[in-house]
């Protein structure tokens, strides 16, 4: 089948797989399973499948770490987006930023991080420790990770078009 074949099927809502109709029920069946968690492999392109409640209980475990974390009162993003604010507007203050970096790394309305784990199963124990993932996409500090400073890789200035 050529490649216009194959944006017709998926223009009108046809998707073709590897997988048998046996196949495919399988793994759906896993996927919908609310007693698995599917998670990728730290340091590997595998998958796991475990236990959802003994996933739960491990990132319990690890988020409950005081020496690492520790649980707030309130939410704090408020009064982070606005230290951030003045602390942008000191910049453009001082000459440092331009309002139009400025407006570009303030997020008014930052979503809530997202938090999940993955696996190493590479260190053999049981159960496996977790690697803990933020994901900060729409985050407060989504942005300003790429202007920490000057002598960042070139790949993370493109990001926002700053040229050192």
């Amino acid at each position: 089948m050529d490649i216009v074949a194959l944006v017709a099927l998926k223009r009108n809502g046809v998707h073709r797989d590897n997988l048998t109709r046996q196949e495919r029920k399988a793994l759906d069946n896993l996927w919908y399973n609310s007693d698995l968690v599917i998670k990728k492999i730290d340091k590997s392109g595998s998958i796991v499948v475990t236990n959802a409640g003994l996933y739960l209980k491990c990132n319990e475990e690890l988020l409950g770490a005081t020496s690492t974390y520790r649980k707030l009162r309130a939410d704090p993003t408020t009064d982070f987006v606005s230290e951030l604010s003045k602390h942008l507007n000191d910049g453009v203050s001082l000459g440092i930023l331009d309002m139009k970096l400025r407006d570009y790394l303030l997020v008014n309305k930052p979503v809530i991080s997202i938090f999940h784990s993955l696996p190493k199963v590479h260190k053999k124990t049981f159960p496996p420790l977790l690697r803990p993932i933020v994901s900060g996409i729409g985050s407060l500090g989504e942005r300003t990770h790429c202007t920490a400073h000057p002598k960042l890789p070139t790949r993370y200035k493109t990001c926002i078009g700053i040229d050192w």
